[in-house]
């Protein structure tokens, strides 16, 4: 049975346990900013997040014992960083960014066979209406554009990787919105719990990604920052093209 050290003062107690610890048990991401951290130990404040702790080990790991160290002064623990919650700093992040890109729109065609031309259309702005801008990328296959009649439309992506091999790489954030893939920690985590390991990989743009990662929120929070950096780094080269 495991012993974890709870600290505190004439007003307050906070509950020591390491990061690692929150990341295994997937609460990382719930815990509030009114506990400190130090290293890699987080200090989780009594009122709520210690007692989400507490609740989660019981129930994942088992029963846990709390040694008590009180001061009758201002402890220490007062000064140290607040916590970094990975949830509220990815949100941060992508809020700072998610302006740096104005809309735009990309259309391209060329002959197939058949006598066929396909058409491929990109976009990123709000075409919605859901006050946010997203990315879409999609085409159509016809047999004459005058007529204005494809007889395949929508999200053809197989034959816009074919035919436009060069704008592959950005199929993977077809509907990505300025805050991140369409419903990014929803659909990654249900599907990842189901066994859809390839469908989830898709949906968090994380290709090489495990059962354990994709339905650890702390995980799919964590990344991300970068993973967003990449996104609008593409839609600045596309938003160049025009």
């Amino acid at each position: 049975m495991k012993t974890f050290k709870m600290y505190s003062d004439p007003s307050h107690g906070w509950l020591a346990v390491k990061k690692e610890l929150l990341v295994e048990l997937n609460i990382a991401h719930k815990i509030s900013t009114y506990s400190y951290q130090r290293g890699k130990t987080v200090y989780l404040e009594e009122d709520r997040d210690a007692s989400l702790f507490i609740v989660t080990y019981e129930k994942k790991v088992g029963e846990l014992l709390i040694a008590e160290k009180h001061t009758d002064k201002r402890h220490p623990i007062r000064s140290y960083d607040d916590y970094d919650n990975p949830a509220y700093t990815a949100k941060q992040h992508v809020a700072k960014h998610k302006d740096s890109v104005s809309d735009f729109k990309l259309s391209f065609s060329k002959k197939i066979a058949n006598r066929e031309t396909i058409t491929m259309n990109i976009r990123y702005d709000d075409e919605c209406k859901n006050g946010h801008r997203s990315f879409a990328m999609t085409g159509e296959i016809a047999k004459d554009t005058r007529l204005h009649d494809p007889h395949t439309y929508g999200c053809i992506h197989d034959e816009l990787e074919k035919h436009f091999p060069d704008y592959a790489k950005f199929i993977k954030w077809h509907l990505t919105n300025e805050e991140g893939p369409m419903y990014y920690i929803e659909n990654t985590t249900y599907l990842a719990s189901q066994g859809y390991l390839d469908y989830a990989r898709s949906t968090a743009v994380c290709l090489d990604g495990t059962i354990d990662q994709l339905t650890n929120k702390t995980f799919l929070y964590n990344r991300l920052p970068e993973l967003m950096n990449s996104f609008f780094d593409d839609m600045k080269y596309l938003k160049s093209l025009t």
